[in-house]
């Protein structure tokens, strides 16, 4: 993607410098109470800037919320991970605790059928 940008800045810096050579006039500019006499590429050069500036504004809110989520969802992903590695810590204890009861369960069957009396067959 980045190339791609690179590619359209310079066709259109290309196309731009093509432009004010082509375009080397002086035209009357008049904004407001200013007015001068400039060349038409450096009128044309304005307009770009002042294009370029307006979008930068319009898009500066859009990328900062979407940067400001995505800082959100990192840190909230953080917490989740941080939560699963503790319930698998917690599964972890809770898996031991049953093998040992299980093998302490074992140990006092298998000791009561020791010290039981054998049966009698009929």
């Amino acid at each position: 993607m980045a190339i791609f940008t690179l590619v359209v800045a310079l066709i259109i810096a290309t196309m731009a410098v093509i432009f004010a050579f082509q375009n080397s006039i002086s035209v009357p500019v008049n904004f407001l109470t200013f007015s001068t006499t400039t060349s038409l590429a450096m009128v044309a050069w304005v307009a770009l800037v002042a294009g370029i500036l307006v979008g930068l504004l319009v898009t500066m809110p859009a990328a900062y919320r979407r940067a400001r989520q995505a800082s959100n969802q990192k840190k909230k992903v953080a917490q989740l991970e941080k939560t699963i590695a503790e319930q698998n810590e917690k599964l972890v204890s809770m898996q031991k605790t049953i093998d040992d009861k299980t093998a302490a369960l074992a140990a006092i069957s298998e000791k009561a059928e020791e010290s039981s009396p054998p049966q009698a067959a009929d």
